[in-house]
């Protein structure tokens, strides 16, 4: 059986970089929501997920995004999705997901608009 889903992080100077990778779905849903929560418990809040490599997400995937993304809110954070594109994004269209969460094409556009975030008189 091969890669059901990895999740990495990485601490960037003005945010948690995640990398989701593989399935986001009914068999994968414990192990996800453990390690995003973890994330919010150890207090890092403003968070840029990779989504570029996500193969697959059913309902409880989608869940867990929103329930990341309002707990990171309510604490004064933020979640940006990078690399939307394929199924997901047909599916976030659909589903008016897509003006719920701030999303960039990629992980250097991420870091870009959070950094211009963190310095408003940075130049472009």
């Amino acid at each position: 059986m091969g890669l059901k889903l990895a999740i990495s992080r990485h601490r960037d100077p003005d945010c948690t970089l995640v990398g989701i990778i593989g399935d986001l779905d009914a068999t994968t849903y414990s192990t996800a929501r453990d390690q995003l929560s973890g994330l919010l418990a150890e207090g890092h809040v403003r968070i840029v997920m990779d989504v570029t490599e996500l193969g697959f997400c059913d309902s409880g995937g989608i869940w867990i995004l929103l329930e990341i993304h309002r707990r990171a809110k309510r604490d004064g954070g933020w979640v940006r999705l990078a690399g939307v594109n394929g199924f997901l994004q047909r599916l976030f269209t659909l589903t008016r997901l897509d003006a719920a969460f701030t999303i960039d094409a990629d992980v250097t556009a991420s870091l870009a608009a959070v950094t211009l975030l963190e310095d408003p008189g940075a130049k472009d």
